[in-house]
């Protein structure tokens, strides 16, 4: 019972990690776009990475 309380912790832990970092790269974003404005690449999400 403890175990399965704390792997549902460490799930929602880094259920938020992962939030916060997407939000993060998403804030990061608008430098690039500043630099590619106008262009509308379909592929831009996947180039990314």
């Amino acid at each position: 019972m403890i175990l399965m309380l704390i792997v549902l912790a460490l799930a929602a832990v880094l259920g938020i990690v992962a939030t916060v970092v997407d939000l993060a790269r998403d804030g990061y974003r608008p430098r690039a776009v500043r630099a590619t404005d106008g262009v509308r690449d379909p592929f831009a999400e996947e180039a990314r990475f």
